[in-house]
């Protein structure tokens, strides 16, 4: 069989994939495949020959080496040719066109969150593991444990956590001891912590994630405000609070949560709904772009 090995990709696990992609490669071409290892992310840039001749290059036994270093992916962004937003470096798609089956050796989002499997399903690329659909769901640790749960799947106890810094002292003394904490939707390994006393369990809050850009805190801060408001309201209502808000503050980066309170009794929402905005925000001064972050505690 003529076999593509997916790896690398821009993910935080990028090195682990193309570890775990060399080993996987070698073992196929040991029984007789033809085998192609390409990373994802920087696709066939330096390849000069024929597409087709990447089933016989020889596997690079370098990317066996896991370094401990989490990668410089802004860093493979500059060093990569080809400036696209692409996820697929260049000619990746044509080399698994080439082949019976596509081996997904990759590893986090980039590769378990269901996009590459739905584009090489829209393809009718084969490719090992689950479809897309199964992917996307499992990757919110949250969502998979609310599905399988009331199918009588055992799993840990557990809670979302969506905070700002601020909140961390009162989250540490409320959660019972041990626990994991893990990111929402990344792989197993990564941003990973097992915390036995209230100092390791405030040190894996403050640093199991890097800070979020200022659009992702904007969005973030507005989906928080959106789930409360969609419970018992309709979506023109919620579009309308948006609309006022930020016509009322067009030019400005923050507004206190009594202008915003103003702004939700004009379009009727209720009391007990502003206080529980209030509790999902937990700021005074609210800023469009507020710090907030999604983990789950186990």
């Amino acid at each position: 069989m003529k076999v593509v090995v997916l790896a690398g990709g821009l993910s935080d696990e990028r090195n682990v994939s193309l570890s775990s992609g060399t080993m996987v490669a070698e073992a196929l071409r040991e029984r007789g495949h033809e085998v192609a290892l390409v990373d994802m992310y920087m696709g066939l840039e330096n390849h000069q020959g024929a597409i087709e001749e990447c089933f016989r290059l020889p596997i690079p036994t370098g990317w066996k080496k896991v370094s401990r270093q989490t990668p410089d992916l802004e860093g493979l962004k500059a060093a990569r040719k080809w400036k696209s937003d692409s996820l697929l470096g260049q000619g990746v798609l044509e080399l698994c066109q080439m082949a019976d089956i596509v081996f997904l050796a990759l590893h986090g989002a980039c590769g378990e969150d269901g996009r590459i499997q739905a584009t090489l399903e829209t393809l009718g690329i084969p490719f090992t593991g689950t479809g897309f659909l199964a992917a996307s769901l499992a990757m919110d640790k949250d969502l998979t444990k609310k599905i399988v749960m009331p199918t009588g799947v055992k799993t840990p106890v557990w809670e979302k956590v969506t905070y700002t810094q601020r909140d961390i002292p009162s989250i540490a003394n409320r959660i019972p001891l041990p626990v994991v904490v893990k990111p929402l939707a990344s792989g197993s390994s990564i941003g990973v912590s097992i915390a036995n006393t209230k100092e390791e369990l405030v040190q894996a809050l403050f640093g199991v994630e890097p800070p979020l850009t200022a659009k992702e805190q904007k969005v973030d801060f507005e989906s928080n405000m959106f789930e409360v408001l969609r419970e018992d309201y309709n979506l023109e209502t919620a579009a309308l609070v948006y609309s006022d808000l930020y016509e009322a503050k067009e030019n400005e980066e923050n507004y206190t949560f009594s202008e915003l309170s103003t702004v939700l009794e004009k379009r009727n929402v209720s009391e007990e709904k502003v206080t529980k905005l209030r509790e999902v925000i937990n700021e005074e001064l609210v800023p469009v772009n507020l710090v907030s972050k999604k983990y789950e505690i186990r």
